[in-house]
Formats: structure tokens, sequence, C-alpha cells
């Protein structure tokens, strides 16, 4: 494993999970990993059909032309994952995201889009957080902490930070939802200037899996020593900040300010 995440530039989690068929493969993955291990032509189109036989499952590879590699992995992994933590200095976590307000997200980012890739990565980003309802399923446990500041950023406009607040209020009381803000106040542990993502799977498959957001890309972590790092700092900003109905309380106060 170690030999073929090293060759084809992956990290070790992505190539485990695919090995133990914890996660669905891109066409254009499956065919980097027959390339390094001389599959016969002969072979190849029936390791492609057997691929693409679970793609309805992976709604996000109809989005093939909008993803990077490192976003598809991402998805693939919250895909699979039974709780998930999310931390944004500035703005609202992407699961918690309103339409409107991911639209704004995404048409303000580093990159600039046309009209067709906003719509699509808005549409994937909608399509993620089906995951927090899920019925068949047990939906995904979501901890999203946002701070005072990004209550009152307003680059989406007033009227679109209003109704993603009272989305945030009203996500807050599901049981598998926690909402937590960070004030102000909060002391120095509380303040990290990069967003980051961690995820936990369901046994076997118990690694966890941290992504450190940079500009324009994101950079994987799940090495022992890297995931420990990210966990303390996760660990400080949920004691910086108020608890969940606290928080709520912030998120009502600071909408009923907006004019």
């Amino acid at each position: 494993m170690p030999q073929v995440a090293d060759e084809l530039g992956w990290n070790k989690a992505k190539v485990s999970r695919i090995e133990l068929a914890r996660t669905g493969i891109t066409q254009r993955d499956l065919f980097l990993l027959m390339d390094l291990y001389d599959v016969p032509q002969e072979g190849r189109e029936e390791l492609r059909q057997m691929a693409h036989g679970g793609r309805s499952e992976r709604w996000w590879l109809a989005y093939g032309d909008f993803l990077t590699p490192a976003y598809a992995d991402q998805i693939a992994w919250e895909h699979e994952a039974r709780q998930m933590l999310e931390y944004q200095p500035l703005l609202m976590p992407s699961l918690v995201q309103t339409p409107e307000y991911a639209r704004s997200v995404t048409l303000g980012g580093a990159t600039v889009h046309d009209p067709d890739q906003a719509d699509a990565l808005v549409a994937i980003r909608l399509r993620r957080q089906q995951r927090l309802f899920a019925e068949e399923e047990e939906p995904l446990r979501l901890t999203a902490i946002i701070t005072e500041a990004a209550l009152m950023f307003r680059f989406c406009g007033v009227a679109v930070l209003r109704d993603q607040m009272q989305h945030l209020i009203d996500l807050a009381v599901r049981p598998n939802v926690t909402i937590l803000a960070i004030p102000f106040s909060a002391k120095q542990r509380g303040a990290y200037a990069g967003g980051m993502i961690w995820y936990d799977f369901p046994k076997p498959s118990s690694t966890a899996i941290a992504f450190l957001e940079t500009v324009g890309t994101s950079l994987i972590r799940d090495g022992d020593l890297e995931l420990r790092r990210v966990g303390r700092i996760f660990d400080h900003l949920r004691a910086a900040a108020m608890p969940p109905s606290e928080s709520v309380e912030l998120i009502a106060s600071r909408m009923e300010k907006l004019s």
C-alpha cells in the first residue's frame, strides 16, 4: 500500500479505502491503477464495467467535470463517514449553508467560476447536505463550529445572511447536528485562521481523516501525529465555543441586529 501511494502521489488512506472497498473509485483513478499494475488490455473493460456498476451510489461521479481529485476524495470519505466536525473562521461550514449563501460563497471564492460551474458546485454542496437527513440509514452526525465574525460578514447581503442564520437555528434542533459559536470574547485558544474538517468512520475502518483548507485546495492529514495535532486544535475550538443553547442565542441575537 505505501508503494502504491508513493507511485501515484496519493495518501495512504485513499489507497486503503479503495483496497477494502470502503469507497468508490473514479475512472481516472482506475486507469492509473491499471497502468501501475500492468493490467492487460483484454481485462480492462471488465474492470471498468465492475467499477461502473456501483456508480448510482457514488452520485458525485456525475459531476466529474467540476470536481478536483481532492474534492472528489473528500466527498467520497464524507459519504462513508459516521461523524464530521467542521470549523470555519469567517464563513458558515459547508453542510449548513443555504443555497443562496452557498452560491455567494462560490461566486466570491478564490477561483472565478462561470455560471455553469457555479451552478454545479452549489448543486454538489446541497447534495452533500442530504447526509444530514438520511432516513434509510443513520444520518451523519455533524458538529459545525462557527465564529461570531461569520455572523457579521455581510458579503452575501443582509437578506441572505438573515436566512442563513435562521437555517442554523432550525438545524440546531436536529439530534444529529450541533452548532457551536465562538464569541469575540473567547480566549486565544479559540483563534485559528484556517478552515478544518474532521471525519470519523465506523468500524472496522475507524481511522480518522482531516482536511486543512488552503486557498483553492485542501491538505489531507491522516498520519497519527498529524491527526493528534489537528485533534488538539478541535478540542481547543470546542472549549472556546459557547454551549449549544448559548450559541443559538448568540445567532438569534445577531440576526435581530441585522439591518
